[in-house]
């Protein structure tokens, strides 16, 4: 069964027959094009962000700061896809201090997870690791490329996973 569901208000949502476990979600509008969402999950576990691609304003930060709350995050879940790809860098530096801002009011042992398929992001991952004083976890081919073609500082911000 598929069922739309309004921005802006929590719904529950059963996982199972009984209807004994569930989980609450609530849409918030992402600015990106006509009924695009992130997704605010709450549920035993934990509560999670799912951005999706969205374009920020003081709206969309208002309603983020409606839904979350005071809430702390377990997992955020970030899409940092620019809507215009001709956008100066202005764009990424307002949006990375905008992220910045917000995974400040988190403690510093959870997890975030900013999903990059392509060379070009790296940047925003540093000034993230930066500002949060910790390294980002990337494979080896992406350590790589970025010690080959960048001059970020990648032993600094970078590190490989286990």
């Amino acid at each position: 069964m598929v069922e739309a569901l309004e921005i802006g208000e929590p719904h529950l949502v059963w996982m199972d027959d009984q209807q004994s476990v569930n989980l609450e979600v609530i849409l918030i509008d992402a600015n990106h094009c006509p009924g695009s969402s992130m997704f605010y999950f709450r549920g035993g576990f934990g509560k999670v962000l799912y951005t999706g691609d969205f374009k920020m304003c003081d709206e969309i930060e208002a309603s983020l700061s409606d839904v979350l709350m005071d809430e702390t995050l377990d997992m955020l879940f970030y899409d940092n896809t620019l809507q215009d790809i001709d956008a100066p860098i202005d764009s990424q530096l307002i949006l990375t201090e905008l992220v910045c801002r917000a995974l400040e009011l988190y403690p510093k042992n959870f997890n975030i997870v900013i999903g990059v398929e392509n060379l070009g992001k790296e940047m925003i991952l540093a000034r993230i690791a930066k500002h949060l004083e910790c390294k980002v976890l990337v494979d080896k081919k992406r350590l790589r490329l970025i010690r080959d073609h960048t001059d970020i500082p990648a032993d600094t911000y970078f590190t490989l996973k286990s």
